[in-house]
């Protein structure tokens, strides 16, 4: 307990020192070199020493999300990882439970858009149990056909449990409405349609497609050495045979757009607006300016609209943005919540709103405040080793240097006031709104 309170005091502190820091002054992401291992067989592995405390984060990155679906087997990433926790050759779901609860650990799995990852965080002294475990259900998943009809049914009820939801369901209209042929346009749990269909041998056959070494990643940080580390991965990991494998070819979305408006009437007592626009996905040289644009417009309590809808006008109850870091065409999207009574009233303020931003732009002084309000949201979330092997992983498995981080930051404090106006012209002028009340 005290070693979390003194984690969040230094945290505290460090915020206060970036709000007031000089943008040229840029803090260091990490605390030791990066130490990075090919194995024979393509495997990558990257380990970031961090012995500041006893926490070792294990991630395995694969190269299969949202994008590597069709509309036939929508959902199947999602699927799978799940199922990778419900036993492999070698260990029941149970055991697999048991035996990371035996040394406080945390086992998971999460399914992306762009890559899925199967995670570990142990202490420094139980670093091989979670490998250990970690290897078990990337390489040895059973995928027994009970299982497969237990998470079938399960996925089932959280789809039809997601329709109870009145801004998920939006946003999934507002993603296929936005997305004409990418993949993003579907949702990561897949449809009621596509999780009936998939088989066992449809699952089988994308797991020995690309869970396979010459797609992965194997992010370490934390309290282990990093020639412990790969020892400890290549003694496991070694006998993986790399495969070949077609890539799935991606739609690309349409250059431009025209702006557009829908509404939906219902009975709902609460009125949703949705405003959305195109978005630079990670690689372009927009992306940081875009981080920005997202802290003016729709990021936290300081923002434009916040402040203007919620604060002086008291026109939102609830208020945010969404821009999701992807490799292929992102979006952002500003959502707000009101009474039925302030809905077109909040939608006009919403539009006036960021129309008045395209056309004045921002200061010198806005700007440089918006740069240390990235960053510092930036180095907070690089604070522990779940959010630095993730990173690390991230970066890797999309070809990216170990220096992504901090060139990012770079970046971020060298984007100018043309910038700004230049990236709200090319991106803020024809929105997509969804207005439900």
């Amino acid at each position: 307990m005290f070693n979390r309170t003194f984690r969040l005091f230094l945290a505290a502190i460090l915020w206060c020192a970036i709000l007031t820091a000089p943008l040229f002054a840029l803090p260091q992401i990490g605390n030791a070199p990066v130490t990075r291992v090919v194995l024979d067989n393509g495997l990558v592995i990257i380990v970031e020493e961090d012995h500041s405390a006893d926490i070792v984060t294990t991630d395995i990155f694969v190269k299969a999300g949202q994008v590597k679906e069709d509309q036939v087997n929508t959902g199947i990433t999602y699927f799978l990882q799940n199922l990778l926790l419900k036993g492999t050759t070698t260990r029941s779901a149970d055991d697999l439970v048991q035996e990371m609860e035996s040394v406080g650990g945390i086992l998971d799995v999460r399914a992306g858009p762009d890559a899925s990852e199967c995670f570990a965080v142990t202490t420094g002294k139980h670093f091989a149990k979670g490998l250990d475990l970690l290897a078990d259900i990337v390489k040895n998943a059973k995928l027994a056909p009970e299982e497969v009809e237990k998470m079938r049914q399960e996925i089932l009820k959280r789809v039809e449990s997601s329709k109870e939801d009145s801004y998920t369901t939006l946003y999934q209209i507002f993603l296929q409405h936005f997305y004409s042929l990418h993949p993003y346009r579907h949702p990561a749990i897949g449809y009621e349609r596509t999780i009936r269909k998939i088989t066992r041998q449809m699952i089988l056959d994308y797991y020995q497609s690309y869970y396979v070494p010459n797609n992965m990643v194997i992010s370490v940080v934390g309290n282990v050495s990093a020639p412990q580390a790969t020892a400890e991965i290549s003694q496991r990991f070694k006998d993986m045979k790399s495969k070949g494998f077609v890539p799935v070819s991606v739609f690309s979305e349409p250059v431009s757009r025209e702006s557009q408006e829908l509404s939906f009437y219902g009975q709902n007592k609460i009125a949703w607006i949705l405003w959305g626009c195109a978005a630079p996905g990670v690689k372009s040289t927009d992306f940081p300016v875009m981080k920005i644009l997202d802290v003016f417009l729709g990021s936290g309590m300081s923002s434009r609209v916040w402040l203007e809808l919620r604060e002086r006008r008291g026109l939102a109850y609830q208020l945010g943005s969404v821009f999701p870091k992807l490799m292929g065409p992102s979006h952002f999207l500003i959502y707000i919540a009101t009474n039925q009574e302030n809905a077109e009233e909040c939608k006009k303020a919403l539009i006036a709103e960021i129309d008045r931003f395209r056309k004045k732009g921002v200061s010198q002084e806005e700007l440089d405040s918006a740069k240390r309000t990235v960053i510092g949201q930036y180095l907070l979330s690089a604070e522990t080793s779940r959010s630095r092997a993730y990173e690390s992983g991230w970066a890797e498995i999309y070809g990216f240097s170990s220096a992504y981080e901090q060139d990012f930051l770079r970046k971020v404090s060298q984007v100018t006031i043309e910038d700004v106006k230049r990236a709200a012209g090319r991106y803020l002028d024809t929105p997509l709104i969804l207005y439900a009340r």
